[in-house]
C-alpha cells in the first residue's frame, strides 16, 4: 500500500506522455528520416529511443546504414515542425499537472528529446513555470533509455530519493529505465506502444485523465 505522503516528486517523459508527438514521429522516422521502410519489429523496437541510438540499433541489429550527419539534419527539421507546430497536449495532462503543483508536488521532464525541445513544448503550453528541472539524455550527454541515467539524474536535480518518487511513462525502453531507477512507475501506453510489456507498472492506465492516477499520486 503506498503512502501517499511519501510522494514528494512526479517526473514526466515527454514524447507519448505530455505530448502526442509519437504520432508525428511515427509518420517521419522511417523513410523520410533514414531512407529506409520499417518492419513492424523495427518500429517497435526504437520507440523511446533517442535518434543516436536508433541509428545504432538499426546497424547493428538490422544491417542498416545510417548516416548520422545527415539523420541530425533531419531531426532538426522534423523537430522543429513538430514541437512548434504539429504536437498538442495528451489527454488529462495539463489538469494532472495543475494539481500536482498545487500540492507542492516536485515536477520534472526526463526525456530522450533534445532540452530546446523540452523548454520549447513546455512554454508554448505554459507548463514551464510549473516544473522544478527538465533532463535530457541528449543534450545532457547521458546514457539513453533503456538505461536508468535520466531519470537518476532527474531526481538528483530534485533532491528527492526512488522511494519517494513516481515516473510516468509510455514506451518499453522508457518503462524499463524507470523501473530500472527503483522508482515506482505509471504506465501509459498508446497505438504504437501498447504492444510492450508493462505487467510490473505500478498503474497501467490508457490516459492521464483515468481518475486512478490522481488518487494514485
Amino acid at each position: 500500500m503506498i503512502n501517499m505522503s511519501s510522494v514528494k516528486a512526479v517526473i514526466f517523459d515527454m514524447d507519448g506522455v505530455l505530448i502526442d508527438s509519437e504520432v508525428y514521429w511515427h509518420q517521419v522516422d522511417s523513410v523520410d528520416m533514414y531512407g529506409h521502410l520499417f518492419t513492424e519489429e523495427m518500429e517497435r523496437s526504437i520507440v523511446g529511443l533517442n535518434h543516436k541510438d536508433m541509428s545504432i540499433l538499426l546497424k547493428n541489429k538490422y544491417g542498416l546504414e545510417i548516416d548520422m550527419d545527415e539523420v541530425c539534419k533531419k531531426e532538426d527539421y522534423f523537430g522543429e515542425r513538430i514541437y512548434k507546430i504539429q504536437t498538442q497536449l495528451c489527454e488529462g495532462v495539463f489538469d494532472l499537472i495543475d494539481t500536482l503543483q498545487s500540492r507542492g508536488t516536485l515536477l520534472a521532464v526526463a526525456s530522450s528529446s533534445r532540452a530546446k525541445w523540452i523548454e520549447m513544448v513546455l512554454r508554448r503550453f505554459g507548463l514551464r513555470e510549473k516544473f522544478h528541472t527538465v533532463v535530457s539524455t541528449t543534450t545532457d550527454n547521458l546514457a539513453g533509455k533503456p538505461d536508468p541515467a535520466v531519470y537518476r539524474e532527474a531526481m538528483k536535480k530534485l533532491e528527492v530519493i526512488p522511494q519517494e518518487t513516481i515516473i510516468i511513462e509510455d514506451s518499453q525502453h522508457g518503462f524499463n529505465a524507470a523501473k530500472a531507477s527503483g522508482a515506482r512507475v505509471i504506465a501509459v501506453p498508446h497505438l504504437h506502444t501498447k504492444h510492450g510489456d508493462f505487467s510490473s507498472a505500478d498503474l497501467l492506465v490508457d490516459t492521464l485523465a483515468d481518475e486512478r492516477v490522481i488518487k494514485f499520486l
